[in-house]
């Protein structure tokens, strides 16, 4: 029984009997598909900032702490996490914005 659970879960992520091949066509077919649009993402943002320096563009209080907040109230390893973080995060930005200065 436990033989075939394994053989099973090995051919959901492409590696049944030792063939990596799959498995590493679809890593690398994501990783150029998503790629530009991330470098497109980063032009943007770069772009509203009106200022090309390595403090405007990675400033942590900007969108790092915010990418954090939205994965922990998704949930890391959800499928509905990505939809649901930047949801409820937004909305909780937008409510508790009021009770600030």
């Amino acid at each position: 029984m436990g033989g075939r659970a394994d053989h099973e879960g090995d051919r959901r992520t492409g590696r049944c009997r030792g063939d990596k091949a799959p498995a590493t066509f679809l890593c690398t077919a994501c990783f150029l598909a998503t790629a530009p649009v991330l470098g497109f993402v980063g032009v943007l943002v770069t772009l509203e900032k009106l200022l090309v320096a390595p403090t405007a563009s990675f400033s942590i209080t900007d969108w790092t702490i915010y990418i954090i907040f939205i994965a922990v109230i998704g949930g890391i390893g959800s499928l509905e996490g990505p939809i649901v973080g930047p949801i409820v995060f937004f909305i909780l930005r937008e409510y508790l914005a009021s009770f600030g200065t």
